[in-house]
C-alpha cells in the first residue's frame, strides 16, 4: 500500500493505491488518526480509487478512523472505491508480534 496526502482548502486528501491488508492497515490508521486527532483537520478524505484489495482490517481502520471524525466534530469521507477491490479474493496473513 502507497499512502500520500495532499491538501485542498480545508481539506485533508488520502490518496491510497494498492492492497490494504493487516501487514499494512495500521499505517492507513496511525496516518487517518493522526490528521483527525492532533493536526485537528476539519474535513478528512480518503480516496480508494487506486486500491486493488481491502481486507477487513483495513475496513476496521476506516470505521476507526469514522469514529474518531465524529468524535472531534470533523467531517470524513471515503471515495472511489474501485470495483475491483470489490471482487478481490481474501488474503490470509499471520501478524507477528
Amino acid at each position: 500500500m502507497q499512502i500520500s496526502s495532499r491538501r485542498h482548502d480545508k481539506v485533508t486528501i488520502f490518496d491510497l493505491s494498492g492492497d490494504i491488508d493487516c501487514a499494512n492497515s495500521r499505517q492507513l490508521r496511525e496516518s487517518v488518526l493522526r490528521e483527525i486527532q492532533a493536526n485537528r483537520t476539519s474535513h478528512v478524505m480518503v480516496n480508494l480509487s487506486a486500491v486493488r484489495y481491502i481486507d477487513s482490517s483495513g475496513i476496521a481502520s476506516l470505521v476507526e478512523a469514522l469514529k474518531a471524525s465524529r468524535d472531534r466534530g470533523t467531517r470524513f469521507y471515503s471515495i472511489s472505491v474501485a470495483a475491483s477491490a470489490e471482487r478481490s479474493k481474501p488474503k490470509y496473513c499471520t501478524r507477528r508480534h
